[in-house]
């Protein structure tokens, strides 16, 4: 079973901003918030609130990058 399927009812209640997040995750994990960008050409807004849903959804976990603490690991639950 995918993740794509565990989550199916919570992810038709999310933006497309959200979605177009969760599928780059989806793809490659874990990435940071510049990766995510890149791959799905999200302004930084529009990105930090995606993030910020799929983790109030209980979707994503966040962790500091053990490469540079400054910057954060996304990945999915």
């Amino acid at each position: 079973m995918t993740h794509r399927e565990t989550h199916r009812d919570q992810l038709e209640e999310l933006p497309p901003s959200a979605l177009l997040v969760y599928r780059v995750l989806e793809e490659d994990q874990p990435r940071t918030q510049q990766e995510i960008r890149d791959e799905s050409y999200l302004c930084k807004r529009t990105c930090n609130h995606a993030l910020k849903r799929l983790s109030d959804e209980g979707l994503i976990e966040s962790q500091p990058s053990p490469d540079d603490a400054r910057q954060t690991l996304y990945s999915l639950v």
